[in-house]
């Protein structure tokens, strides 16, 4: 899985998926192709550790970044 940053938007792809997410808050971001809501959670030095993934506002999956 790879988030590239775009023209105010992130780019994820993941095997064969890709999502324009664009900003809901300064940790969230939706896509408009799916009820989907990407949460990413910080460090306390601020630094992304993983990403909750919420479909229909329910978890669906957790994405943990690489260390």
């Amino acid at each position: 899985m790879t988030v590239t940053k775009g023209n105010k938007t992130l780019i994820l792809k993941g095997g064969d998926n890709s999502y324009i997410l664009y900003p809901q808050s300064d940790t969230s971001f939706f896509t408009k192709e799916r009820d989907l809501v990407f949460e990413f959670v910080k460090d306390s030095a601020g630094k992304p550790i993983k990403i909750i993934v919420k479909e229909h506002g329910a978890e669906a999956d957790e994405l943990i970044f690489e260390k």
